[in-house]
């Protein structure tokens, strides 16, 4: 039996090896055209045998085993995970034999993995632009596969395109095709899940920031793209590897997406993919590039087995980023991003409520249930803590000897929660001192208990500076007693009150006056915006979240430029959040704009901002 609910192939009987994997991108169809071969290693004797894949809503048009035409057919549709490819194999298996698989298909016009842009969607306005989005499980509308992070597969990978191809894997040379197009080459050595697979082609150049990285976007932003990831780039990975292992995947490059990009990064090997919403001209949003880049190690060298154990990517990522922002920027900026993290995490709790409360576990049962609607801050930042608390636990020497010996041991494979416990207790068997120690972890609590954990003791230096400011706005707020007091001097805000701070620290600001009720007037919030340089600040993610203050006080100034943001960004947690407060402010217009742009955003948004928002509810009913 499978470990991983989410998957309908049979991987147990049978394991993708290597793929060679063939495309050709139709811009005007908007279609990819896929010859795909995947060497299958049989894992047990059979006679008779079927290979059964994951895949949605793909146009198969060939299938033949080891060179010979195959009998093929689709078993029935899954409500979530699509509708299995069932290969018949048609000899009898024996164990360790290996089976070539070549698939011809055609993805949909509407695949839930793809993103297609016209060239009014890009910063240059000439040519269209299309990338691949496949965690968690979009890769089975891509192409027919064991879309599970449970198995692992090396690639060759041949994107026929008019226009550059970039892919999560080491290029390996262009050559020229027909009809004006070129063939990108490229090769993934390491083993890799499937919702790793990745491709982007568009209008796009490269340059280097350092000696083992580059960074690629729009011709047009290549200069501020380049200026803002170049000083920090190499600093992370230095001090990545100083904390786990070396480095596996050759390159660390990142590849800045239009901004319809729905996450605010995506780890894919050897590429990141990032919003433009981090590039924002003050190299603020950097620790965005120190999370994805830890993910080299969290979730692409050592991976969850199913979603259901989501945290052992998300969780030690959390806690490796926050390790790295630590040796880079001080051990205060480490703790001021984990108590900033948990006002995500709080929030988390509080959206999923009484009836999904089973999906604030770390280990979670996600039978019938699509990945996409467990997603939440819960495996980051209760994962992250868990970590936190066993560094502190057997303390920093000792645990920082466990990470390496973590990623060693489980390189190019997957696991699950129960197997993470008997690696750590096995590692410190030898250590009375530890081992007495760890004795002490209710394991069910972490595992299994709802609702938030126990907070640790975080240094509270750098935020305890932005809690002094609130208390400020605090007396702003209807029945304060300072605002009810006419003998008292009123608060009033400068710009000198946020001298010296970061952006974490003022996106902190913003997350803390957004918590209060009742909110201070309006109009005080008007002045927030203008004196603090929140109102069309180029750095969209404290924009964003200001506008949404000023929603939630009723006040209506910004509401054009709301929209604006929602026709031309697809980040999923700011659109989520954006909505929300629109929907509260003017329903009918969140209703509309949804409509609007629901072609344009990627099927993880759609989910998030119906979960958070309600938009569609009535219609549904």
């Amino acid at each position: 039996m499978s470990r991983d609910s989410s998957t309908l192939s049979n991987y147990g009987d049978f394991r993708i090896k290597h793929t060679i994997a063939k495309f050709d991108i139709d811009f005007r169809g908007r279609t990819l055209i896929g010859d795909f071969t995947h060497t299958v290693l049989v894992m047990k004797e059979s006679k008779g045998s079927t290979l059964v894949l994951d895949n949605d809503n793909l146009d198969i048009h060939s299938v033949h085993v080891d060179h010979k035409e195959a009998k093929w057919s689709f078993r029935d549709a899954h409500k979530t995970l699509g509708t299995p490819l069932a290969i018949e194999i048609g000899s009898e298996t024996v164990k360790g034999q290996e089976i070539q698989v070549q698939i011809r298909f055609k993805t949909p016009t509407d695949c839930a993995a793809l993103v297609w842009l016209s060239p009014e969607q890009t910063a240059g306005k000439k040519h269209p632009y299309m990338f691949s989005q496949c965690q968690p499980i979009c890769a089975r509308s891509l192409f027919p596969c064991q879309d599970t992070p449970d198995s692992k597969a090396t690639f060759e990978i041949f994107i026929k395109s008019p226009l550059m191809v970039l892919s999560g894997a080491l290029a390996q040379g262009i050559e020229p095709a027909e009809d004006g197009k070129s063939i990108y080459a490229y090769k993934q050595d390491v083993v890799i899940p499937s919702y790793l697979f990745a491709i982007a082609s568009g209008d796009i150049v490269t340059t280097d920031i350092g000696p083992r990285s580059k960074v690629a976007t729009e011709p047009a932003k290549l200069e501020a793209v380049k200026w803002e990831f170049e000083a920090d780039t190499d600093l992370y990975l230095k001090a990545a590897e100083k904390l786990i292992c070396p480095y596996v995947w050759g390159t660390y490059n990142i590849l800045v997406l239009p901004p319809a990009y729905p996450f605010g990064g995506m780890e894919h090997p050897v590429f990141t993919f990032v919003t433009p919403t981090i590039v924002s001209g003050d190299r603020q949003n950097t620790a965005v590039i120190a999370h994805e880049m830890c993910h080299s190690w969290s979730g692409n060298l050592v991976s969850t087995s199913s979603w259901g154990h989501f945290w052992l990517n998300e969780g030690w990522c959390n806690y490796l980023e926050r390790r790295v922002v630590g040796a880079v920027y001080g051990e205060k900026q480490r703790s001021f991003e984990a108590i900033k993290g948990w006002k995500g995490f709080v929030e988390s709790v509080k959206n999923f409520g009484k009836e999904q409360i089973e999906f604030t576990k770390l280990v979670i049962d996600i039978k019938d249930t699509h990945p996409n609607e467990v997603m939440s801050e819960v495996p980051y930042e209760k994962g992250s803590t868990f970590l936190w608390v066993l560094e502190t636990l057997v303390g920093l020497e000792k645990w920082d000897k466990f990470i390496p010996h973590y990623f060693k041991k489980w390189e190019g494979k997957s696991l699950d929660s129960f197997e993470f416990k008997s690696t750590l207790l096995d590692f410190f068997a030898s250590d009375e001192e530890a081992t007495k120690l760890l004795k002490e972890v209710d394991w069910d609590y972490w595992f299994f208990g709802t609702g938030l954990c126990k907070k640790p003791d975080f240094d509270t230096t750098l935020a305890d500076i932005v809690y002094g400011l609130v208390d400020k706005w605090r007396t702003l707020c209807p029945g304060s007693n300072q605002a009810e007091s006419a003998t008292k001097e009123p608060f009033e805000p400068s710009p000198k009150d946020l001298e010296g701070w970061n952006s974490s620290q003022m996106s902190l600001f913003i997350e803390e006056i957004n918590d209060l009720e009742p909110l201070p007037p309006p109009e005080q919030i008007v002045t927030m915006g203008e004196v603090y340089g929140f109102t069309d600040n180029p750095n969209l993610r404290l924009s964003s979240r200001y506008y949404c203050i000023t929603m939630k006080a009723g006040d209506v100034t910004h509401v054009d430029r709301v929209v604006q943001i929602m026709d031309t960004f697809g980040i999923a947690y700011l659109l989520a959040l954006l909505y929300k407060d629109l929907m509260k402010l003017r329903p009918a217009l969140a209703e509309e704009t949804f409509e609007k742009n629901r072609n344009f955003y990627h099927s993880t948004a759609k989910t998030l901002i119906k979960q958070w928002s309600g938009i569609g509810k009535k219609k549904a009913q």
